[in-house]
């Protein structure tokens, strides 16, 4: 055990991976901000994720062969298990990943309004469109039964309510879509 341990620590196998794990990493962060600023498929941060820590072990393996000082040449286990290893990604990304949608997540349009200024909307894609219902109330935690907001109760109830949703949309970062809804009284209609 020790000479294994002392053979990895020779061929740099340790540092190899973890430089590759570190600017995976990196990459795919920077990935998920594209993909939020340009409302690209979310499918692609994933798709990147599995895809390259799924190459891992071809990492290690080209990090066995040439980890040592000095040059070396590539080995029959190398020529071998690296294309098996990529054989093996594309399997399970397609498998994974082949039936969902890469299109983008929403359509940005500009339209005129009344006053012949430009605004700019996101319609969401539809397979990306996130739904929720809001109901105005509370529940009876015996009965699980919605009754109607008392006066006094309405005010603390939606401003939870409004802390609900909004720490809802900033993390998940996704359109929240719902068409217009009565929150304390007034018709409030939450497109991101």
């Amino acid at each position: 055990m020790a000479d294994f341990i002392t053979e990895l620590r020779d061929r740099r196998i340790l540092p190899a991976v973890g430089v590759y794990v570190a600017s995976t990493w990196v990459l795919i962060e920077i990935l998920d901000r594209l993909v939020d600023r340009y409302l690209l498929s979310p499918y692609l941060t994933d798709i990147v994720f599995w895809g390259l820590y799924s190459l891992i072990p071809a990492v290690m393996l080209v990090a066995w062969t040439h980890g040592r000082p000095g040059k070396d040449k590539a080995t029959r286990i190398e020529k071998v298990g690296v294309p098996i290893n990529l054989i093996a990604t594309l399997g399970l990304l397609v498998t994974v990943f082949g039936s969902k949608d890469f299109n983008l997540a929403a359509t940005q349009i500009t339209l005129n309004n009344e006053l012949g200024q430009q605004e700019t909307f996101y319609i969401p894609s539809e397979t990306f469109r996130r739904r929720m219902a809001v109901f105005s109330g509370k529940m009876n935690p015996v009965t699980r039964n919605w009754t109607g907001c008392s006066t006094a109760s309405r005010n603390c109830w939606c401003r939870i309510y409004n802390r609900i949703l909004l720490s809802w949309q900033i993390h998940h970062g996704t359109i929240l879509a719902t068409d217009f809804i009565h929150v304390c009284g007034k018709p409030v209609s939450m497109m991101a």
